[in-house]
């Protein structure tokens, strides 16, 4: 009965007082470090070997399709296999918005350099 009063915080006769502790939050990290370098240390033959598995284990398979990439992969888990799919992803998919706009903006010149001679009188 002394340990529950005591636990519920109750001052048991003749005992002193204890302040209590406040334990201060320890930071965590968040985000993995692999986030912040998404593309990791990844060497030719395990970069050439996912593509490989990529190839031979296409979407829509039986079974745990990246289990079995990652295993094709030497020194790789399943989580980097993914994260370097998903980073090399978002990279082809940011070359082909730059080329797109750099094609856009190169359309936009000429016709508007098309404008120009036509006002001018040339044609």
């Amino acid at each position: 009965m002394a340990a529950k009063l005591k636990d519920n915080c109750y001052k048991i006769p003749g005992q002193e007082q204890e302040e209590p502790v406040v334990e201060v939050p320890k930071k965590v990290k968040t985000r993995k470090t692999e986030e912040i370098s998404p593309a990791g240390v990844w060497s030719q033959s395990q970069q050439k070997a996912l593509e490989n598995a990529l190839a031979k284990y296409p979407k829509g398979g039986a079974g745990d399709r990246w289990q079995k990439i990652a295993a094709a992969v030497p020194g790789k888990t399943k989580e980097e296999c993914m994260q370097r799919c998903k980073y090399l992803s978002d990279m082809v998919k940011k070359q082909k918005q730059k080329e797109e706009e750099e094609q856009q903006k190169e359309f936009e010149k000429v016709q508007s350099d098309d404008g120009e001679s036509i006002e001018n009188g040339e044609s």
